[in-house]
């Protein structure tokens, strides 16, 4: 087949270029703070007199007020996604860039609190918008091969995860003595890692530059078609099969028509459709669900099982770390076959896996007497749930929001989805923060329901978007994914 032996295109090649940059920023971004935070708190002297610098009050509310901070930032950010129709896709990427680019520095450049806060705050704005680079690369990739370039985002948000763990290692070490001595080394890599996000949105802005102005899906809903088409050859200049451009032309054209029908529902008026209100609903609980067990087992539950286990040591540290390598690899492992298994079956599979290892990560210890055992299958329940989360709600979760929604209410679906996304995990990380150390085992049993009913959830109403117009997947009546005759 000609498609086969095609050569790929420049344009293409530099559009999911500058998708890629950014999700570098933003995984870079989201860690930036807590895997150098004892260099950061030891250089800005706010527990110098303490005995425990890692715990002291001072730098817990610190770090708790900047969550929220960041929080705030990324609800504003997701909430402006709903008026991103205004411009173009590409605006709203530089947008988004501009605003890691400016957070980068400030947080960098950082003397006191005051700046801290405001640098995160405006990170999260970059975090909530930057999601429209999933909307950008559906727009630009041919319906056939959407399935990888929509993954270049959460793939290379994980290799982004990769790299500040890799940055921090270069510690070398945990401030231990009471002394907290921290050295030019130290401010150089903890100054580094808050100045990394800005890097790679610098470069994403540049390369923007070099991207059309409109993305096809864009030019036929300005009814500008034969600029449209010009646009997909351009896109797809290794195409000998002249059928495939037209294509998508045709499934633009489609939903373009729909849209003239019914322009841009709202979040609220679209509750009231019955055929909206379905998939609002079903894909509400998916975002809750990837943001409520994710973050809180990630951020709060591995760091404290691991000290409890190894104390606090440099090879806890690595130990995390390579919770994030494999993370990575399960996250790279899914790139090449998401196009044939599809979005449905892998997070029903990661789900099942990751509520299966997460009994282990959360009871083993406690079932076993903390026998040794015990403690080897805890590690193991935590790589396994890394994994599972990964194939699964982890690493899909956003791409299947930007390819859920019917195209009149895609801007206000998926703005509110991520909205909803960031502050679960807020309210999730803040309940928890207060409440683990005192009832952790009421946390972990939380934690475990809500990671079995989104094994439930996902199997029952979850339907498979794979080889499927955009915004169609919820066409129809019935409200399971499944029916008795499938099972």
């Amino acid at each position: 087949m000609g498609h086969k032996s095609r050569k790929v295109s420049p344009l293409l090649v530099i559009s999911a270029t500058a998708a890629a940059l950014m999700a570098l920023a933003y995984g870079t971004g989201i860690n930036a703070l807590e895997t150098t935070r004892e260099f950061i708190v030891a250089d800005l002297g706010w527990c110098s007199r303490e005995e425990h610098i890692h715990s002291c009050r001072l730098s817990v509310g610190f770090f708790r007020l900047m969550g929220i901070g960041t929080f705030i930032g990324a609800g504003v950010g997701s909430v402006a996604l709903t008026f991103s129709h205004k411009m173009s896709r590409r605006t709203a990427m530089m947008i988004s860039n501009a605003a890691f680019i400016v957070a980068s520095v400030i947080t960098a450049c950082t003397v006191h609190f005051a700046m801290l806060f405001v640098g995160r705050m405006l990170m999260g704005f970059a975090f909530g918008f930057s999601a429209v680079a999933l909307l950008f690369l559906i727009e630009v990739a041919h319906p056939r091969w959407r399935s990888w370039f929509t993954f270049i985002f959460p793939f290379f948000v994980s290799t982004g995860f990769l790299v500040t763990g890799l940055w921090q290692l270069i510690h070398g070490r945990i401030l231990v003595d009471k002394t907290y001595r921290v050295y030019m080394r130290d401010k150089v890599i903890w100054r580094g890692a808050q100045l990394m996000p800005g890097i790679f949105a610098l470069l994403s802005f540049a390369v923007l530059f070099a991207v059309s102005s409109r993305t096809p899906y864009e030019l036929v809903e300005r009814g500008m078609t034969e600029e449209a088409m010009a646009l997909i050859k351009k896109l797809n200049e290794g195409m000998h099969n002249a059928d495939l451009a037209h294509e998508m032309l045709e499934e633009f054209e489609r939903d373009a028509e729909v849209a003239k029908e019914h322009p841009n529902i709202f979040l609220f008026e679209a509750m009231y459709t019955t055929g909206y209100l379905k998939p609002i609903c079903i894909v509400f609980i998916l975002a809750c669900g990837h943001q409520v067990v994710g973050p809180a087992f990630f951020s709060e539950t591995a760091p404290s099982v691991f000290a409890d286990a190894m104390g606090r040591s440099y090879g806890t540290t690595f130990l995390l770390f390579c919770l994030v390598l494999v993370n990575f690899a399960a996250t790279l492992g899914v790139a090449f076959i998401i196009r044939k298994v599809g979005r449905r079956t892998l997070m029903l599979a990661g789900t099942v896996i990751s509520t299966l290892f997460m009994f282990f990560a959360l009871f083993m210890r406690r079932l076993g007497n903390n026998a040794k055992w015990a403690h080897a299958l805890t590690v193991v329940g935590y790589f396994g749930f890394t994994v599972g989360y990964a194939v699964g709600l982890g690493g899909l979760t956003f791409v299947y929001l930007a390819e859920v929604f019917p195209t009149q209410m895609r801007n206000t679906g998926f703005a509110f989805c991520v909205f909803v996304s960031w502050t679960c995990a807020r309210i999730v990380l803040f309940f928890i923060e207060y409440v683990l150390p005192v009832y952790q085992t009421f946390v972990h049993i939380l934690l475990f329901v809500i990671s079995v009913i989104s094994v439930f959830h996902v199997f029952l109403f979850v339907r498979e978007t794979k080889d499927v117009p955009l915004g169609t997947a919820y066409h129809g009546s019935g409200l399971f994914a499944v029916t008795l005759k499938k099972v």
